[in-house]
């Protein structure tokens, strides 16, 4: 996985960020065409005071396009907020 921040995002300053992705289900329509899939996702990062980590839910959205899987939609949401 690739993780990009821009250049003056807060987070872009600290090192061993770390996003892991756990898939709890996974669903895929009739069709063949469309998937879903749920999970949790834990997201952590060093800063001056120590090690931040934060774990949420996420969803994407997958759609097959000329046999391939392309992401449609992807949203995620913490758990608590950031300190």
């Amino acid at each position: 996985m690739l993780v990009t921040l821009p250049v003056h995002h807060p987070l872009s300053l600290h090192r061993r960020l770390t996003l892991k992705f756990t898939a709890e289900r996974i669903d895929i329509a009739h069709s063949a065409d469309l998937a879903t899939d749920f999970g949790k996702v834990s997201f952590g990062y060093d800063t001056p005071k120590g090690r931040v980590m934060n774990i949420g839910k996420y969803v994407v959205v997958w759609k097959k396009v000329n046999g391939v899987w392309k992401v449609l939609y992807d949203s995620y949401n913490m758990n608590k907020p950031e300190s």
